[in-house]
């Protein structure tokens, strides 16, 4: 399938691309009217993938979940990683099912649910840029929730004060 950058345009755009180009040389207005049209297909792909700001890209698709977690989850360790892209599964199913995209199964089965897409991520990656961006985008920012409800939560209890002192006996 070819892509806006790879078309080229047909003769009744390319001559009316020329035309406004206002060059006397007809030759050089198609050619100048021809790289027009490559370089606003350039800047409309990249204006259609600009929401997702600088979000690193593997080296080429399908992308592994290795690689995934590499360059997206942050964890010390691989289980780490795991568990974490896994609750975004849970999460991201669970969102899916409230907005109704998804139809609700039972609540041992979003389990089952996360658990089958990590495998089909385990065994095909991730097959272009388009998934790639969205399932990025959506874990960044659900990790970054995440997070800052685990710091609150924890700077709440590091602030709570006990009601009671705990009783100790000196021995002597």
């Amino acid at each position: 399938m070819k892509t806006q950058n790879e078309s080229i345009p047909t003769r009744e755009q390319l001559a009316m691309i020329a035309a406004a180009t206002l060059r006397p040389n007809p030759t050089e207005a198609v050619q100048h009217a021809l790289a027009l049209w490559r370089e606003s297909g350039n800047a409309l792909e990249a204006f259609k993938w600009r929401e997702f700001g600088s979000i690193p890209m593997p080296e080429n698709f399908p992308a592994t979940l290795e690689d995934f977690h590499r360059l997206i989850v942050k964890g010390k360790t691989p289980a780490d990683r795991e568990k974490s892209f896994r609750d975004f599964l849970k999460w991201q199913t669970a969102n899916a099912i409230e907005r109704g995209s998804l139809k609700s199964p039972h609540e041992n089965e979003v389990e089952n649910f996360a658990v089958n897409n990590l495998k089909a991520w385990r065994n095909g990656g991730c097959p272009g840029k388009q998934q790639w961006l969205v399932t990025a985008r959506d874990y960044l920012q659900w990790h970054a929730q995440n997070i800052s409800k685990t710091n609150r939560e924890n700077a709440l209890k590091r602030t709570q004060k006990p009601t009671s002192l705990p009783v100790t006996k000196k021995g002597r």
